[in-house]
């Protein structure tokens, strides 16, 4: 059954450079995304050390460091182009090896 034929294969929060694409592909192109996330979470973190937003204790690292990870996934949805990138070279290198 085609992604078309099956909309619950796609989820809404899924990038549109990432519909369409073949099993094995997702993966690659989920853990791009991934990374993304990671890479966007690591900037608002350093932007955001010097101002913290929920006070100094435990309790407000704790929330900061959710509050950035959130805001990191949701910047990665529709991405800064990382991922995207990364999914083409990694995709072009990986069909290459398939046909040599």
């Amino acid at each position: 059954m085609s992604s078309i034929q099956n909309p619950l294969s796609v989820s809404l929060n899924t990038p549109q450079w990432q519909r369409g694409l073949d099993p094995e592909q997702r993966k690659l192109a989920k853990a791009c995304s991934d990374f993304e996330t990671v890479l966007v979470k690591q900037m608002l973190e350093a932007m955001q050390g010097s101002t913290p937003l929920f006070g100094k204790g435990f309790g407000g690292e704790y929330f900061q460091s959710l509050f950035q990870e959130e805001l990191s996934k949701e910047i990665s949805v529709n991405g800064l182009g990382v991922g995207k990138m990364m999914f083409e070279q990694l995709n072009q290198a990986q069909n290459s090896k398939k046909a040599k």
